[in-house]
């Protein structure tokens, strides 16, 4: 693709590389590939390199190396891209990834009105990239407070993940969400069957 002269092309292939090389652990070699695609992004004359997004992927690649500053400071600027080149179909995800680390910085006030927002409208919009983790931190947040109807109301819709021979994006994290929802309901061997099978997956 860097033989081509084809910044768009690179730039995106970059990204799906580092989501290769980020499912075998390699965090930091995933941020580092991602950072060369926003590099060269910004570099282009034109604007398509920038329209598919390198700064969102950037964004993720930080919060999957728990690096979670830098991540929301990504997905700021890939807000401000979309708004800049009037892309708006990565924003409803940009908003959610940026609850999620929110979320995972304990942020859960400023997180949760997000979530919902999100979970609420992903059909309509069709973005359901990552309704399936949203909905999995509402359940964590409804049962830390105690909430185990809202916990499980917010976990339904994602339950068919808990038996999938093919589970999808977040289905770890709605694992581990229904293992602490059986855990809070005295059901120590049913949590920890759930999380074995993620484990062994």
């Amino acid at each position: 693709a860097e033989q081509s002269g084809d910044a768009a092309m690179t730039s995106w292939c970059l990204v799906m590389l580092s989501v290769a090389v980020k499912s075998r652990g390699r965090y930091e070699e995933a941020v580092g590939l991602c950072a060369r695609a926003v590099e060269l992004a910004l570099g282009s004359p034109d604007r398509a390199a920038r329209e598919h997004g390198p700064f969102f992927m950037y964004g993720m690649a930080l919060a999957d190396a728990d690096r979670l500053d830098d991540a929301a400071h990504a997905f700021r600027k890939a807000a401000d891209e979309c708004e800049e080149l009037r892309v708006a179909w990565l924003l409803p995800d940009i908003r959610a990834l940026s609850a999620e680390v929110q979320f995972l910085r304990g942020d859960w006030e400023a997180a949760q009105p997000e979530m919902e927002a999100h979970v609420d409208t992903a059909g309509a919009q069709g973005t359901l990239l990552v309704v399936t983790r949203m909905r999995a931190y509402l359940a964590l947040m409804a049962a830390a407070r105690g909430d185990r109807t809202t916990a499980s109301l917010a976990l339904a819709p994602a339950a068919s993940e808990l038996t999938s021979d093919n589970p999808g994006l977040g289905a770890a994290i709605v694992g581990y969400a229904a293992a602490v929802l059986a855990e809070s309901e005295s059901q120590p061997e049913a949590a920890l069957a759930i999380l074995q099978r993620f484990w062994d997956s």
